[in-house]
């Protein structure tokens, strides 16, 4: 369908069957809208996308965009349902997410461990499938991390959104560019030096996890980015006291200053799935608690994970 320049969006999202509701928020590129269709009240989310107002290296990042998400398919990956285009518009329908994001959330409370590693894993699962693929999010954020499930649900379920700063990389490939959101920017994008693409994810999950356990981001201050390439993070909140050594160690490899010194995707996944194990294990079993360290053994935990040394909390 050839789009006519005198049609507002709204009526060309009409000539698709859809229409168009309410603003939701906006990506790296675009304004995000919420959709209905008109045939049956689905919901969906739209990404518009306007191409006049980026330069030509946004518009490639954008085609890259549209390019990943219609070529991958996750549990926890927001799912494309079509592209829409016309001359100067990219239009992306998506499922419509609506249990808030992770900021939102935490917005109303901090998690529990269990909880925080529930979603650990969720989101490692997602990102360990990407970067087989060669794909780096590059934007990993609480803001990037929605819900696909209401707070009452009994099992909640996260989706990776927003792929705007996403690209392939070969394997031994060095990044320069200096993307993405500075809190959770890693010491090596701060400083511009040439980075592992997929280790820069590896250290913004690393973020996203502390924020849910204390409420705050691990690095912080007047100068921030100094703070990110030089300051330790803190485990003094009462919180971490109410964590397992583990879960703190294993937080530490994310956050390692080294990009050599932090898990991969893959690796983390597993460790984060094997401690979700152990609190499934505690709950079924209806045990009085014990320190997880005394049933590693038991349940085959992967100490290998842990980071050395250890913290004390």
């Amino acid at each position: 369908m050839v789009f006519e320049e005198n049609w507002s969006v709204t009526e060309f999202l009409s000539s698709y069957g859809y229409e168009l509701g309410d603003a939701i928020g906006t990506g790296a590129f675009g304004s995000v809208w919420k959709l209905r269709t008109k045939a049956n009240r689905k919901e969906w989310a739209a990404k518009v996308i306007n191409l006049d107002r980026l330069n030509a290296t946004e518009r490639s990042m954008v085609e890259e965009e549209v390019a990943t998400l219609t070529s991958i398919r996750h549990p926890h990956i927001v799912e494309v349902s079509e592209v829409l285009r016309t001359r100067n518009l990219i239009i992306i329908v998506m499922e419509y997410l609506r249990g808030g994001d992770l900021f939102d959330r935490l917005s109303i409370r901090l998690m529990s461990e269990s909880q925080v590693v529930d979603i650990a894993s969720q989101i490692l699962s997602a990102v360990a499938f990407l970067h087989e693929r060669g794909i780096a999010h590059r934007d990993l954020k609480l803001e990037n991390v929605v819900f696909a499930t209401t707070p009452s649900s009994e099992k909640q379920v996260v989706k990776i959104i927003d792929f705007g700063y996403a690209r392939k990389f070969k394997r031994d490939e060095r990044a320069t560019q200096k993307c993405g959101t500075e809190s959770y920017m890693s010491p090596q994008v701060v400083t511009m030096t040439q980075y592992n693409p997929f280790s820069v994810d590896i250290w913004s999950i690393g973020v996203i996890l502390y924020a849910l356990v204390t409420g705050r981001f691990p690095f912080f201050g007047k100068d921030l980015e100094k703070s990110i390439v030089h300051s330790p993070p803190s485990f003094h909140e009462s919180q971490w006291r109410e964590c397992s050594q583990e879960f703190t160690s294993i937080l530490l490899r994310l956050l390692s200053k080294s990009e050599d010194g932090r898990l991969e995707a893959e690796q983390a996944a597993k460790c984060f799935e094997e401690l979700r194990y152990i609190h499934s294990a505690r709950v079924r079993s209806r045990r009085p608690a014990q320190k997880l360290s005394d049933s590693a053994t038991k349940y085959k935990f992967d100490v290998t994970c842990s980071a050395t040394p250890k913290i004390a909390v």
